[in-house]
């Protein structure tokens, strides 16, 4: 390089700190280009003045940080790594256009707005993320649909679309990553599941924990993950499980006030209700209302996915916010570290937490 280092009055520590500052320095001052070879650690020692150890530690720490990055038997160069500057692509397969629209995906919206959002905040300025429409039972690769354009490939559904699932796993031409995994696929390929078992528990200890003892069950009878967790946590905290004051096969969003109709039909004897989703949780709580039935002075109710529209916002909803961010944040870092042609087989589970609110009060013991 032409450019020769010197030291810096500048007042770190000793050691790999003071040298990662002069480099820093360094480059803040000259501005070498992306690529452009750097000093080796035998150089770096003698101008620095240090034992190569110390120019070694400090290296491989702006290796790690991006900043340099080094090629075995030929040298350390000026970062970012040229694989990490280069534009990735991902797309997410969707059966429709429009599905994170409510009128026209009433029951699911919700869920496609938060994936869609997770995906704006995680990407990066050289990373573009697309829908791509396959119409679901699609069989091997949809005509105008190059997988090998893309660096992965989501999916929100694993029955829908089975059939390319497959066939990309089998071809690997692109990474497939499956988000809302069951937690017995057993699909070969990455997937992302926000654990629905260990949050609906989560939500369910939390309840317990602030008192309530005969907590009720509202939500679709497909949701088994979720119930699931419902049973396990009222057996951790020895409360008894009661099927009379259980509702299942409440599957459409807008059959909120319904499922509370069938449970107070059953003269249940309850102090709360957990809900499968937010938007039947508004239904029940609006149900209960019309009857007179104070939220949460009489009985307090539980919403599950965390929506905004109801935790920031009337009825202010205790939910249990399922943290899609966190999950596809994870997934496009091991995206970015993995090599050109690797292949990903992997599972990252995030459960769900408690956002306490309005329609839950702490009970007195």
């Amino acid at each position: 390089m032409e450019h020769q280092m010197k030291l810096e009055s500048i007042k770190y520590p000793k050691g790999a700190e003071k040298v990662k500052a002069e480099i820093l320095s360094w480059l803040r001052k000259h501005k070498p280009l992306p690529g452009e070879k750097f000093f080796s650690q035998r150089e770096l020692a003698q101008i620095l003045k240090v034992d190569p150890m110390t120019a070694h530690k400090a290296l491989k720490e702006l290796d790690d940080n991006g900043i340099l990055y080094r090629i075995h038997g030929k040298g350390t160069f000026i970062g970012p790594r040229p694989e990490e500057v280069a534009c990735k692509r991902y797309a997410i397969i969707v059966p429709r256009m429009n599905i994170e629209n409510k009128e026209v995906n009433p029951d699911s919206w919700h869920i496609v707005n938060k994936i869609y959002s997770a995906f704006m905040h995680s990407l990066r300025e050289n990373e573009i993320f697309s829908t791509v429409v396959v119409q679901p039972g699609e069989k091997v690769n949809p005509r105008g649909f190059k997988p090998n354009e893309y660096d992965a490939v989501f999916f929100s559904s694993e029955n829908e679309f089975s059939g390319l699932i497959s066939y990309l796993i089998e071809s690997q031409e692109t990474q497939v990553i499956i988000i809302g995994s069951k937690q017995d696929s057993c699909l070969r390929c990455m997937h992302l599941s926000p654990s629905l078992t260990e949050s609906v528990y989560n939500g369910i200890s939390y309840m317990a924990e602030a008192g309530y003892r005969k907590i009720a069950y509202i939500g679709s009878e497909k949701m088994t993950e979720k119930f699931k967790g419902y049973k396990k946590a009222l057996s951790d905290y020895g409360l008894k499980l009661d099927m009379n004051n259980v509702v299942l096969g409440i599957e459409a969003q807008r059959e909120g006030a319904r499922g509370a109709s069938l449970l107070l039909g059953k003269n249940s004897d309850i102090d709360a209700i957990f809900v499968d989703t937010d938007q039947k949780a508004v239904g029940v709580i609006d149900y209960l209302a019309s009857q007179e039935i104070k939220v949460p002075g009489d009985i307090g109710v539980m919403g599950f996915d965390g929506l905004e529209q109801f935790i920031n916002a009337p009825p202010y909803l205790t939910s249990v916010k399922t943290d899609f961010g966190n999950l596809l944040g994870n997934a496009l870092k091991i995206l970015r570290n993995k090599k050109r042609n690797e292949y990903i087989e992997d599972r990252l589970d995030i459960p769900g937490f408690v956002i306490p609110n309005k329609t839950l009060a702490r009970k007195t013991l």
